[in-house]
């Protein structure tokens, strides 16, 4: 199909000294037979790369690959090279997909703290619909932030409910005293609902 992204992610003006990041991923029946045929020696987590591209322009956008294209890692690695911590997560071994939280924390000004996260599943069938950041009692937060990539439009046998295609919903983000959490519907409630599927990476942050 294509790749979707929005314009003011990539307009110059708006996003001075951002760093952009293509990534592709291999998706074939042969490998998933033959790992069904074959338990305990398929490595279905390497089928991943990126590379770096300078974008260039502010409506009419050109790109040029930087560099050489890194093999068999997901895009959220090139984070990881800037202080971010990557943790990658397998919660059933052998049976399901593996998805990657990084997150890094920097200090902007005195007395303050900005906590960014990146969810992104590289191939976890399952997928993920909600996320949740413990908090220290008293904890005050603020600039609370929610970005993810647009869904593509529904269109005849794309394998959604109905034809209807993927929400784009924006998820709801609720607050308690020890916790903050940011979800979208349950497949229980919407099997479109916003959540997080194979290739797609969510972003989260707050300030406090």
């Amino acid at each position: 199909h294509r790749v979707r992204v929005e314009i003011d992610d990539l307009n110059q003006n708006l996003n001075q000294g951002a760093t952009y990041f293509a990534e592709a991923q291999y998706v074939t029946p042969h490998e998933y037979a033959w790992c069904e045929d074959h338990p305990g020696q398929c490595n279905m987590y390497n089928n991943v790369s990126y590379r770096q591209f300078t974008v260039s322009g502010t409506s009419n956008f050109t790109f040029s690959p930087v560099g050489n294209t890194t093999w068999r890692r997901p895009a959220i690695s090139a984070w990881a090279g800037t202080g971010a911590s990557l943790n990658q997560i397998e919660p059933d071994p052998g049976n399901d997909g593996i998805w990657f939280m990084a997150y890094k924390v920097t200090h902007p000004s005195p007395r303050l703290w900005h906590y960014e996260y990146a969810l992104y599943n590289e191939n976890l069938d399952r997928a993920i619909q909600s996320f949740s950041v413990p908090l220290g009692l008293g904890a005050n937060i603020s600039n609370i932030g929610f970005h993810a990539p647009p869904q593509e439009p529904g269109w005849a046998n794309d394998g959604t409910e109905n034809n209807q295609g993927y929400s784009s919903t924006p998820w709801a983000v609720t607050e308690d005293p020890s916790s903050i959490t940011w979800s979208t519907e349950t497949f229980a409630r919407n099997q479109n609902a916003h959540a997080i599927r194979w290739g797609m990476l969510f972003n989260f942050r707050f300030d406090l």
